[in-house]
C-alpha cells in the first residue's frame, strides 16, 4: 500500500467512526437523559477507560509495538508471532484478573470514584452495577489493540481502523431496543460496551488470521 492509500483508509474509517460516535452521543442523550442515570452511566465508562489507557493505548502499546516491529525485521515472522502469542497470553491473564477484582470490589471502589452519590443508594448502586457490566470491555479492547499493533507493524491498517466503529454501532443497537426507560437503557448500553470489546477483538483477530493465511502461516495461538 502507498502512503496516500494508507492515509485514505485510516482517515476515511476514522471519519465514519466519528459520525457514528456523534449519532451515538445524540441518541444516548435522548434515551438516558442528562440526570443522575446519565451520571451513573458515564461514571461506569470512566473506570474501564482508565485501565484501557494503560493496557490498550498506553504503556503496553508503547512497549509492545516497537519490540514486535523490531523482532519482525531482525528475526523474522516466526519469532515475531511467537512474541505476540506470549504477549497475548500475559495480556489476557492480567486484564482478566484485574477485571475480576474490579467487579468484586466495585461497591467499595465506587465510594471513591462515585463519592458524590454515596448518599443516594439507588443511583450509587446503579453506578456500581453499570461499572461491573462495563469492566469486561477492558479485556476485549486490550486484545484488539494487541492484534491491531501487530497488523499495523505489517502494513495492514483496515481492520484496526474499522474496529472502533463497532463500539458505536453496539451502543446504537442497544438504544434502539431499550429506549422506554432510562435505567434499562443505561444497563443495556453498559452491556453493549462489553459486547463491543469482544466484537472488536474478534474483528481484528479475524483480520490477523486473514493476514496470516495470506502469508501461508497460522495465526498466533
Amino acid at each position: 500500500m502507498s502512503l496516500a492509500r494508507n492515509t485514505a483508509v485510516i482517515g476515511g474509517l476514522t471519519l465514519v467512526s466519528r459520525v457514528f460516535g456523534f449519532a451515538r452521543d445524540l441518541i444516548l442523550a435522548a434515551v438516558i437523559g442528562a440526570g443522575p442515570v446519565a451520571d451513573a452511566f458515564y461514571a461506569a465508562l470512566r473506570f474501564p477507560n482508565l485501565f484501557r489507557r494503560l493496557f490498550a493505548e498506553g504503556a503496553f502499546s508503547q512497549a509492545f509495538i516497537p519490540v514486535y516491529a523490531k523482532t519482525l525485521a531482525e528475526q523474522g515472522e516466526e519469532a515475531a508471532d511467537r512474541l505476540a502469542s506470549e504477549a497475548l497470553s500475559v495480556l489476557v491473564f492480567a486484564t482478566s484478573v484485574l477485571t475480576g477484582l474490579a467487579i468484586l470490589f466495585m461497591p467499595w471502589i465506587n465510594r471513591v470514584m462515585f463519592a458524590g452519590y454515596a448518599d443516594n443508594p439507588e443511583i450509587f448502586n446503579l453506578a456500581t452495577l453499570l461499572t461491573q457490566l462495563t469492566m469486561p470491555y477492558l479485556i476485549g479492547i486490550s486484545v484488539a489493540t494487541l492484534f491491531s499493533g501487530a497488523l499495523n507493524a505489517r502494513g495492514r491498517f483496515f481492520a484496526a481502523a474499522a474496529a472502533p466503529t463497532l463500539f458505536n454501532i453496539a451502543l446504537l443497537i442497544s438504544a434502539a431496543f431499550f429506549h422506554d426507560d432510562p435505567v434499562e437503557a443505561a444497563i443495556a448500553a453498559a452491556v453493549a460496551v462489553s459486547i463491543s470489546g469482544v466484537l472488536q477483538a474478534v474483528w481484528v483477530a479475524w483480520g490477523a488470521r486473514r493476514s496470516a493465511r495470506a502469508r501461508g502461516r497460522q495465526v498466533w495461538r
